[in-house]
């Protein structure tokens, strides 16, 4: 049986810079787990990290596009519970909807 964890829902908005097209902000959401029931500095750097990598997995990024910037909208407590608990019934859902947060 695995440990419980606390689980936590970042959303939040990559800006990417384009000199010809201008800003564009990216929104979109990542999970975040911790053994403890408070988000500390070096959380939030994880959680910066697991944003960027949703962000590279979903956009496309034009050869003058450059990220700028990443900005926390909210984390959310999901729970504290054991990962099997998270997951139950996830692979028997319906499928979401594609991405539609390509930056070209």
């Amino acid at each position: 049986m695995s440990d419980k964890i606390h689980f936590w829902l970042v959303a939040a908005q990559v800006v990417v810079v384009n000199p010809k097209t201008g800003d564009q902000r990216v929104s979109l959401n990542a999970l975040l787990t911790t053994k403890e029931n408070y988000i500390a500095r070096l959380d939030l750097a994880n959680a910066q990290k697991a944003v960027l990598g949703r962000f590279s997995q979903t956009a496309e990024l034009g050869k003058d596009d450059q990220v700028a910037d990443v900005f926390t909208v909210s984390i959310s407590h999901l729970g504290h519970m054991t990962p099997d608990e998270f997951h139950a019934g996830f692979n028997d859902a319906p499928a979401a909807p594609a991405a539609a947060n390509q930056v070209n």
